[in-house]
């Protein structure tokens, strides 16, 4: 008893950490670089001729374009914008959790889980509040990049924003109970992710395929009706391939395309693997101790809805999900391999980190359920990543608050300082600004012509140029 009050207060006093953190994160949070061409787009044009032209010059995404352009809009009227989009965010990320655990401890004449009796409804929800925030707190602090995943907006609308939507559109699809709204919401999951990422939509349209296959001869895993997730499955593959298609014949994809060797799709294949051994060996490392650290509690999950009778293919299941694992990352990085002949950049990896959490859930849920350690044993796998948890998230709140707000009090100034310049002067030299931290930096090159600088320059109507400061050896 003393013992699960002790780890409760821990997991809750961890989460309030992540969340005062990620709070803080959002109000420091700043317009950077891309963000200001999409900036400037919505100041000339609007937002949906804006997307129109870049979905013909440039940026096939259609669908997260428009939402960048959107928030742009909000911003621009309103200084809180950003922030607020940066919580929304999260919340939403919090929402598909609670939605997945909620739906696992359904009540039904089957449900997935059952939760002792004594758990009423106000206590279980905030059960699953509390380890869907622990579960969002993981794959923030594994992202392989959090500031371009989680705070560059024109990348949040498509990397963050496309990976919540999987999770968002398979918990659906799953849902037991027929709800009308949650379908709807559903299928624009798929939706949204047709237009906006080629590879999450190429690894979503398998999914649903495969779902469908497998529902129709009677293989389908879950506790589901058959013909309530074949239409499903069917539905959100017809809006997910409809939104493809559309992203996929952009006049911007083959301006793109110009910058890129052409390869033959055998060859993709072949290079692929490669591309798969980097992210495994140069990208993977500098996340797998966070997850498998922190995703250790599941042991005892795993444990406390065990059988009598331990599961004799256990080992065998543990292999089947680590060859799709495997193959998925596999999946989504052939069509990056096939345009680019590159590794996927950090951003796009994003999905990566929700695959590799997912996996070591699932994988040390198995373990737990099918091996047997003393009671103080769970203990101490449940309580100490926790404890990690907590020590991370308490010192990156102190060390982030202090590094971000430097860094938007020096954006802030640099703002005001290049709007209160005459417009009569050639070139306004600027200050470096400190370094961002968590968040994406909205630094410029010392060079007038790079790309950053001009995109700001356009933005703010400027009629000289700008530069960052070289710094001078004085010795």
């Amino acid at each position: 008893m003393h013992s699960n009050l002790l780890i409760n207060t821990i997991l809750s006093l961890s989460n309030l950490l992540f969340l005062l953190l990620y709070v803080t994160l959002c109000f420091h949070n700043r317009l950077a670089i891309d963000d200001f061409h999409f900036l400037s787009t919505v100041n000339e044009h609007g937002i949906i001729t804006g997307t129109l032209i870049e979905y013909n010059s440039w940026s096939s995404r259609w669908i997260s374009v428009l939402l960048n352009h959107f928030i742009l809009l909000i911003n621009k009227n309103t200084p809180i914008g950003l922030p607020v989009f940066g919580i929304f965010n999260l919340l939403l990320f919090i929402s598909v959790g609670f939605f997945f655990f909620k739906n696992l401890f359904q009540p039904s004449s089957t449900p997935y889980f059952n939760l002792p009796q004594q758990k009423n409804k106000l206590t279980k929800y905030w059960l699953f509040t509390n380890l869907s925030t622990f579960l969002i707190s993981i794959i923030f602090i594994s992202t392989i990049k959090i500031d371009e995943t989680w705070f560059w907006l024109c990348s949040s609308t498509t990397y963050l924003w496309s990976n919540i939507m999987v999770l968002i559109g398979i918990a659906c699809l799953l849902m037991r109970k027929k709800n009308t709204t949650l379908t709807l919401i559903g299928y624009f999951s798929f939706f949204y992710i047709g237009g906006s990422s080629g590879p999450l939509a190429i690894v979503s349209l398998l999914i649903l395929l495969t779902t469908i296959v497998l529902a129709y001869f009677k293989n389908i895993p879950f506790k589901i009706n058959r013909a309530i997730i074949i239409k499903r499955s069917f539905l959100s593959f017809f809006f997910c391939l409809a939104s493809f298609l559309v992203l996929f014949f952009a006049e911007g994809n083959r301006i793109r395309e110009q910058f890129f060797q052409e390869i033959s799709i055998g060859y993709s294949f072949i290079l692929n693997i490669k591309m798969v051994g980097i992210i495994l060996i140069k990208r993977l490392p500098s996340i797998l101790p966070f997850i498998a650290i922190l995703c250790l509690p599941m042991i005892s999950f795993g444990n406390y809805f065990k059988n009598s009778k331990a599961d004799l293919k256990w080992k065998k299941k543990i292999s089947y999900i680590t060859f799709i694992y495997f193959s998925l990352i596999y999946i989504f990085q052939l069509p990056i391999t096939y345009k680019t002949q590159d590794v996927g950049a950090f951003r796009a990896l994003f999905f990566v980190t929700i695959l590799t959490v997912s996996f070591f859930l699932l994988a040390y849920y198995i373990i737990g359920r099918n091996t047997s350690f003393n009671k103080r044993s769970y203990t101490y796998i449940t309580i100490i990543p926790f404890l990690v948890s907590l020590s991370i998230f308490g010192y990156e709140f102190i060390n982030q608050n202090t590094i971000t707000s430097e860094y938007a009090n020096a954006y802030d100034r640099r703002m005001i300082y290049i709007k209160s310049n005459d417009n009569n002067i050639e070139l306004l030299e600027l200050a470096p600004l400190p370094p961002s931290g968590m968040l994406f930096s909205a630094e410029l090159s010392s060079d007038t012509s790079h790309f950053s600088n001009q995109h700001l320059k356009k933005a703010l109507k400027l009629n000289f140029n700008i530069k960052k400061q070289t710094m001078v050896n004085n010795k």
